[in-house]
């Protein structure tokens, strides 16, 4: 009989005349409140619901547990009045009244009968997990409710959920929102953060031990995955008090031994359960009063960069939080000890992320298109991914012949939604199903959808796939073999074989051809090896991943990468809660790819391009023809001479580029051309508006402006080493026009002539201005100061007979007149063979000494 006691019970009744009045409610409940098993049979036992009653949940051991839980309050066995139907298990018959289905079983059944016949009303439970199956079940659900039922046999819709943000939700659904009481119990939380950069496993095993010291009752355990689990179980069969038995739940364990973990320990025993979040809703599991939450959980993300699923461990939501939290007081009071500090809570996320925001969109994609959608992102979800997903996602499907170009579905489109598994592994199975890989694309197909049938001790295992498809020849050469997983393998293989009339033959599997169908399946995920490296490979599409270092693929040319995991270390064995372990996604599946194989398989995806690209040790732009699969290049060879057009200018630019980068003083500049650019720059500073700027900045400011001077110097240039017959006097004429080159030797000449003869060299580099640099005896006669044709005064340094500088002037006649018979005094004790006169202004030039006597 149903338990009187639930806090559920308080709002049934108003549930049930909301539900009968406005055919859609949302009920939010938390942990404990009963809303699984009470609605059901309160819908059950009334009088208005003539046809049956669906319980959608989102994974198939909830979807068990609730039927047992239901039969057994009724006292009847499951597949009677309560039945379930999973992927892989079913109990029901003529008198099933309740069914308790998966999201991906409803799915399927309104898919194929979106009118739902026979069905009275639909709870989807656990909402608040917002899987893809369960957020498209209930907009499809709406829409048959809307369109498909009379007024006469309505259906009734009723979404439940412990944690979802049920207001908000109630008005994207326009239905009532009710609310229950909390838990039946309370339960003390305690955070416990790790003190020390001690292992994260080894800190859950520590907490584990005392918390089994301190407090009553049995011990729930969250962990993010498999290995973890195995992790902490290492750990504790070597401490664990006697008379404690230790339990793991997970997905991939046979049944038989995840109902072990939920029924009660033997008497006289305390019982541990290293779980994942599989236990966080709608299973109760008797004796647990203490929960001990790692924070974290393992989640599936779509790269859509890279186009893979990864399995990325992350911190879970506040939401995830209190969830798991309710696990201790569902039989009496309860502790929850947080792996975490009380403050961290401050940045984690209030909710989960609806996985259809974070995944794959190409099965949505085709779900849509199968419900008779074109425009997908017109269409009213829950959540509403980004419209460029949608194109992406519309994008794939068109090239798998999916969709026709305005999104309608195509026979072949309609063939790959009947299989039930992402297109592409409906693509591989129906393109090979009449040839010798039939078998290997089955195989491949049931691996990739239901999960690898082989672990692996320790933290690498290995992923080569071809190890997976020997499973069905031989013993396994390395792993262990997961009963339950490979039982489920077989299962879906049945279903999927005669789904597409394949005659399967599991000794005729076909380990090496396989290769280049996977390849053919997926072209961007094709990984080329690194350079220098045995583990590094670039995917197609440019990014980075890489293979355990004990890998057995370790080495090869080419891989096709069809699973990754989001990092390269074991989550809690290296590194503290929360520390991100690598960069570079880690391979989890692959398979080996030769040279030869992939130009089979993908030449015609093969584009030949130039590649044109700066080599810095050789200090020259390098040409190359090569063959490319997306960003890997496959084959290369030197372009030669003469180069097309379009490539002969990409080169010149790249030079250029370089040479803005050097600020080109890898150009072949001697004293005469720098002369020549200092005259020209300093004729700009006395009229910037009649002369061009000669500065570095000026003649660097861009690649237009560098070409335009330099270009045609380039023209046979590809390397710093071919930059030595530039003449650069020609090339800064360029900037000037003929009249401005003209007055350049009349406004700034190189040198000038002396009144007395003499010829003497120019230096503009200076910031001073124009500088003569003369010996003092070469002056002697001059009465006036040396000027430009323009009028403006040389600036000129007196050097002593050692060429060695005496003094600056502006101003000669002053000099004689002033301080030269100081310098005159002092280097006529120095310099005495030279001439000193007294009046050297009427004195003769000389450059000579004093002829002997």
């Amino acid at each position: 009989m149903p338990d009187q006691h639930l806090p559920i019970n308080a709002i049934l009744a108003d549930v049930l005349a909301s539900l009968r009045q406005q055919h859609r409610v949302v009920v939010q409940a938390p942990p404990g409140a009963g809303k699984t098993t009470a609605i059901p049979i309160a819908l059950l036992n009334s009088n208005w619901l003539p046809g049956r009653i669906i319980l959608i949940q989102p994974r198939r051991l909830a979807a068990f547990a609730a039927a047992n839980r239901m039969a057994s309050m009724l006292a009847e066995p499951v597949g009677q009045t309560i039945g379930y139907r999973t992927r892989h298990d079913s109990a029901v018959s003529k008198a099933t009244r309740v069914e308790v289905v998966t999201d991906g079983i409803f799915l399927r059944w309104i898919q194929n009968d979106p009118a739902l016949e026979g069905v009275s009303a639909v709870l989807f439970d656990e909402f608040h997990e917002r899987t893809v199956a369960m957020d498209l079940s209930l907009a499809f659900a709406v829409e048959s409710q809307l369109a498909l039922r009379e007024s006469a046999d309505p259906l009734y819709l009723l979404v439940m959920s412990a944690t979802l943000d049920g207001r908000q939700f109630s008005e994207w659904l326009e239905a009532p929102f009710h609310e229950s009481a909390g838990r039946l119990f309370p339960v003390e939380v305690r955070h416990r953060p790790s003190a020390s950069r001690i292992p994260v496993g080894q800190h859950v095993s520590q907490v584990i031990l005392q918390a089994l010291a301190a407090d009553p009752g049995d011990a729930l355990v969250f962990l993010p995955g498999f290995r973890e689990i195995n992790q902490v179980r290492r750990t504790l069969l070597e401490s664990l008090p006697s008379a404690t038995v230790l339990h793991s739940l997970h997905a991939s364990l046979p049944q038989s031994e995840q109902l072990a973990a939920l029924r009660p320990a033997p008497a006289g025993q305390r019982k541990v359960v290293l779980s994942t979040n599989i236990a966080e809703t709608s299973v109760t599991i008797e004796g647990i009063r203490i929960v001990v939450d790692s924070g974290l959980a393992r989640v599936s993300r779509y790269d859509e960069r890279r186009g893979l699923d990864t399995l990325e461990t992350r911190k879970i939501s506040l939401a995830s939080a209190r969830q798991r939290e309710g696990r201790a007081g569902r039989m009496a009071p309860g502790v929850c000890y947080r792996l975490w500090s009380k403050a961290d809570e401050a940045t984690m996320s209030l909710f989960d992320e609806p996985d259809i925001l974070t995944s794959d969109l190409v099965p949505v994609a085709l779900e849509l298109a199968k419900w008779g959608l074109t425009a997908f992102d017109e269409f009213s979800l829950p959540s509403q991914p980004k419209p460029v997903a949608w194109q992406a996602a519309r994008g794939i499907l068109h090239d798998l012949g999916a969709i026709e170009a305005d999104g309608r579905l195509t026979p072949q489109g309609s063939r790959l939604a009947d299989l039930g598994m992402h297109p592409r592994l409906g693509q591989l199975l129906l393109s090979h199903r009449d040839d010798e890989l039939a078998s290997a694309a089955l195989a491949c197909a049931a691996l990739l959808s239901e999960g690898d049938p082989l672990r692996f001790p320790g933290e690498a295992p290995h992923s080569d796939i071809r190890l997976r498809l020997a499973l069905w020849q031989r013993s396994p050469s390395f792993g262990v073999l997961q009963r339950s997983t490979w039982q489920s393998l077989q299962k879906i293989i049945k279903q999927l074989a005669r789904r597409t009339s394949i005659e399967w033959a599991p000794q005729s599997t076909d380990l090496e051809g396989i290769a280049e169908a996977l390849a053919q399946t997926w072209p961007d995920r094709v990984a080329q090896l690194r350079e220098n490296s045995a583990t590094r490979y670039r995917m197609a599409d440019g990014r980075g991943v890489r293979l355990h270092n004990e890998d057995s693929l370790a080495g090869s040319a080419y891989l096709v990468v069809l699973d990754t995991s989001g990092q390269a270390g074991g989550s809690l064995g290296n590194g503290r809660h929360g520390e991100s372990q690598a960069r570079e996604l880690t391979i989890a599946l692959a398979c080996a790819l030769s040279k030869r194989q992939l130009e089979s398989a993908l030449a015609p995806l093969f584009v030949r391009r130039e590649h044109i690209a700066w080599n810095r040790q050789r200090q020259t732009v390098e040409v190359e023809s090569q063959q490319t699969l997306g960003e890997l290049v496959i084959s290369a060879q030197p372009m030669q001479r003469p180069w097309p057009l379009a490539v002969a200018s990409e080169v010149k630019q790249q030079l250029l580029r370089q040479l803005a980068v050097e600020n080109c003083a890898q150009l072949p500049w001697n004293e005469a051309t720098r002369q020549l650019r200092a005259r020209l720059q300093w004729l700009h500073q006395q009229h910037p508006e009649q002369w061009p700027d000669m500065s570095d900045r000026a003649l660097l400011q861009s690649p237009e402006v560098l070409d335009e001077w330099l270009g045609p110097d380039l023209d046979q240039a590809s390397g710093f080493a071919s930059l030595g017959q530039i003449d650069l006097a020609s090339a800064l004429k360029r900037r000037l026009d003929w009249s401005q080159w003209t007055l350049v030797d009349q406004i700034a000449p190189a040198s000038m002539a002396l009144d007395n003869g003499q010829v003497v060299a120019l230096d503009f580099s200076e910031e001073r201005g124009p500088v003569m640099r003369v010996r003092l005896q070469a002056l002697f006669g001059l009465k006036q100061h040396p000027r430009l044709p323009n009028g403006a005064p040389v600036l000129v340094e007196l050097l002593s007979p050692a060429q060695r500088p005496l003094q600056l002037t502006s101003d000669l006649p002053g000099f004689w007149s002033g301080s030269y018979r100081e310098v005159a005094k002092e280097m006529r004790g120095r310099y005495p063979k030279h001439p000193w006169p007294d009046d050297p202004a009427n004195a003769p030039p000389t450059t000579r000494a004093k002829p002997r006597r």
